[in-house]
């Protein structure tokens, strides 16, 4: 079987990726919701930090992980669409 990477398969796989990274996002954030507490717990231990310093890592987080979605995956994505609207 041949496999022949399109321009259309590069923007299925980019669209792909940025639904999975919100997906991973989504569930980072209930996860927090739901068990800010034991998580919490078993960091602070681990690294001797208070709650305010745990919150502020946990928002750094997802907001990291959500501006790298938007610029690898979201970006490319919409510029290929763009490319393969004026091609054809």
């Amino acid at each position: 079987m041949e496999y022949q990477l399109t321009p259309e398969r590069i923007t299925k796989v980019f669209g792909v990726c940025f639904l999975l990274t919100l997906g991973l996002l989504l569930i980072w954030f209930v996860g927090y919701l739901v068990g800010d507490d034991i998580a919490f717990r078993i960091h602070a231990t681990m690294f001797e930090i208070d709650r305010r310093e745990f919150a502020l890592v946990m928002y750094c987080g997802m907001a990291l992980l959500k501006f790298a979605a938007v610029v690898f995956f979201l970006i490319p994505y919409v510029a290929l669409k763009i490319v393969e609207r004026q091609a054809g």
